[in-house]
């Protein structure tokens, strides 16, 4: 199965721009402004007063880096496909 990733994307700058509407440049813009407020909505979430599982329990993220989860984002709102597709797309 092809999982699109942010590195096979990296090495295809033409792909990337086509997939996602943006270029490597305002890719890394991107990233760049949108990891302190991932971090920022990970912290709240995993150290909120009324936590049931304890840190790390629970379902893991499939997209792991914010560079793949950004991507799926961008392919969403580029294409505005059904959540089916992205499942088969970016399940590994």
């Amino acid at each position: 199965m092809y999982m699109i990733t942010y590195q096979k994307l990296f090495n295809n700058p033409g792909k990337l721009l086509r997939l996602t509407g943006v270029n490597t440049a305002q890719f890394s813009l991107l990233v760049e402004r949108l990891r302190p407020l991932w971090n920022d909505v990970e912290y709240k979430r995993l150290f909120h007063a009324n936590r049931i599982r304890s840190i790390g329990g629970g379902r893991k993220y499939r997209l792991e880096t914010i560079e793949d989860k950004l991507i799926l984002i961008l392919l969403w709102y580029q294409t505005y496909a059904v959540f089916e597709l992205l499942s088969l797309v970016f399940r590994n």
